[in-house]
């Protein structure tokens, strides 16, 4: 029985069909995660949340999660950096998340191609920690030896 068309679609056009083709996909590749892998809830959980924010952003957009490219992928990390203000290791986790994705995706068969593969990914800020950046005006601290004798060691010949 095929399923019921909203009024005003006419024939072959069901974009309700690519939509929970991806809902059951992402629940095939969860329930893999969970049972295949044994990976936690918790991890779950979030790739759960990733990938439900990807098929948002790829419904908006009008674009098939089989037929995406490297351009859409980049598209959605720069979406997220400048307009949602994500912060870089947070894109970092979810573009793992939609390789990891679309690696199960490429071995079942369902796309053709990794997206993901050849993106740019979002690099997290390479910055010195503060105790490695000299203090204006101040010179290093000097090296210090710490040599402790023992009662037991002989004393150093010279």
């Amino acid at each position: 029985m095929e399923a019921r068309r909203p009024p005003g679609i006419s024939g072959g056009f069901r974009p309700w069909k690519k939509v929970s083709d991806f809902l059951q996909s992402r629940a095939d590749f969860l329930s893999h995660l969970r049972y295949g892998r044994g990976r936690s809830k918790g991890t779950c959980y979030a790739y759960n949340s990733d990938l439900g924010i990807w098929g948002r952003w790829l419904e908006a957009g009008g674009h098939d999660w089989r037929a995406c490219t490297h351009v859409e992928v980049e598209r959605f990390i720069t979406w997220q950096m400048r307009e949602r203000a994500v912060k870089p290791h947070i894109v970092a986790r979810r573009s793992s998340c939609l390789s990891s994705f679309y690696k199960w995706a490429l071995t079942t068969d369902l796309v053709t191609s990794d997206p993901v593969y050849l993106a740019d990914k979002a690099k997290k800020p390479y910055r010195l920690r503060i105790w490695l950046v000299p203090r204006s005006g101040s010179r290093p601290p000097p090296a210090r030896r710490t040599c402790r004798r023992t009662s037991s060691a002989a004393p150093l010949s010279e």
